[in-house]
């Protein structure tokens, strides 16, 4: 305890740069979902700070070493390239008390960009506008289609007269009113042209 008393009362406090530990990355290289060929170059960039190494047998890297000079890379992304193509996997540099060891199973996968095709637009052709006249105007009658519909049903019944409800009755006034619409829009669209 005193020999620590001793140095903290001792004078000027240096400021120390902290020890930057390293990661070492290895893994498989896949571009486009088919494993990398042998050679390919895999780059680790953290900020300005890059480093490389290539892609041995069996489509793997190894000893991809990061470890930037100081402290001021701590907290930057590391980002992994191969042919001017960044993979989908990123990490982060943290500090560390060791040196940390990604260097099996850390993939990387590379999506090459799409080539950009023009696609043909279909473009509009005019078609000549129909005309009209006075001779060639004809009424065409509009028949309408019989849409299908829920009948209700209403339990019969006898009236005072005797005669009985229910859903035959029903359904005949529905056909009654869907005729004469049908018969309404007809008058209608042959007035509407005279």
């Amino acid at each position: 305890m005193c020999a620590a008393m001793v140095v903290a009362g001792s004078g000027a406090a240096h400021a120390q740069e902290p020890i930057v530990f390293p990661i070492l990355y290895g893994g498989a290289v896949f571009i486009d979902g088919a494993p990398a060929p042998e050679g390919t170059v895999v780059t680790a960039r953290v900020g300005d700070w890059q480093n490389q190494t290539t892609v041995q047998g069996n489509s793997r890297y190894y000893g991809l070493l990061v470890a930037p000079p100081t402290s001021a890379y701590y907290r930057t992304i590391i980002t992994f390239h191969v042919e001017g193509m960044t993979a989908a996997e990123q990490d982060l540099f943290l500090p560390a008390g060791g040196p940390t060891f990604k260097d099996s199973g850390y993939d990387l996968h590379f999506v090459r960009p799409q080539q950009q095709t023009t696609t043909p637009r279909p473009t509009a052709t005019p078609a000549a506008a129909p005309t009209a006249t006075a001779a060639s105007v004809t009424a065409t009658p509009t028949s309408l289609a019989p849409v299908a519909t829920a009948t209700p049903t209403v339990p019969a019944r006898i009236s005072p007269g005797g005669i009985g409800g229910g859903p035959v009755a029903l359904a005949g006034v529905g056909a009654a009113v869907l005729l004469a619409a049908g018969g309404f829009a007809i008058w209608r669209s042959r007035r509407a042209h005279s």
